[in-house]
């Protein structure tokens, strides 16, 4: 199927089911001429004016989506294909009462980011023959993920050839999951604020999975993209989760 940039391409041609199906690209843009974001997308959808930030959608989501759509996709194809199931529920979010039970959910799901980015830099430790059994069993350190960082960080630093890139890299990616986490727990927090929170600690830990497959299996760059994209795909995904939520908490 072929896609335009900025102009959509209808998949079934007179079918009102199927929505039309714009190439995403990363960034804003100052005219739908120039390209469009996913966000951008909704807006056209929804016919609005051009905007990144519509009015029909969520403040929630639009952050959330902001940061993800800018992500380092292997291809604008990748981003579209994750993005285009989501731009038209996406385009009927905006629902003031639940802003604040989606930063809620937002904040919980970056201590999800923050323990499979730990996760996979104690598979990367214990392939290396250092393995965390004894971290493992502590149950204080297992329910919390800045703790488990932190271990794993001093566990790394004190391996010989700590700083080799693939050790160094995947360290800092674990380090900035779990900063996500540690900040959007902050209850003082701005739900918009959590969602950026939540996004950047799925990007840092899709850094972490590519720092660990190079570590584990050596560096292929097509693999590398593809954990990636599986990464941001999952990150993606968990729109749906957020458009079902019924009651705010707050």
């Amino acid at each position: 199927m072929k896609t335009h940039v900025g102009t959509p391409c209808l998949a079934e041609e007179g079918s009102a089911s199927t929505p039309p199906l714009y190439l995403l690209t990363a960034g804003s843009h100052r005219t739908r001429s120039e390209g469009l974001d996913a966000m951008e997308a909704v807006a056209a959808l929804a016919g609005e004016a051009h905007t990144s930030d519509p009015a029909c959608a969520c403040a929630v989501l639009t952050r959330y989506v902001h940061v993800l759509n800018d992500a380092a996709w292997s291809s604008d194809r990748a981003r579209t294909l994750a993005f285009t199931p989501w731009l038209i529920p996406l385009g009927s979010s905006r629902q003031v009462t639940l802003r604040g039970a989606r930063g809620a959910w937002l904040a919980a799901r970056t201590i999800h980011w923050a323990e499979r980015a730990v996760d996979l830099a104690a598979a990367v430790l214990a392939e290396a023959g250092t393995p965390l059994d004894a971290m493992r069993e502590d149950p204080l350190q297992r329910q919390d993920p800045l703790a488990r960082m932190n271990s794993i960080a001093q566990t790394i630093l004190g391996i010989e050839g700590a700083e080799r890139c693939s050790f160094r890299y995947l360290l800092q990616a674990v380090r900035g999951a779990t900063e996500c986490a540690r900040r959007a727990q902050d209850p003082s927090r701005e739900p918009e604020a959590q969602a950026f929170y939540a996004a950047s600690a799925a990007l840092w830990t899709s850094f972490a999975a590519v720092r660990a497959a190079q570590a584990l299996w050596g560096i292929d760059p097509l693999f590398e993209r593809s954990v990636m994209d599986a990464c941001l795909r999952a990150a993606v995904e968990d729109i749906g989760p957020l458009l079902v939520l019924s009651t705010d908490p707050s």
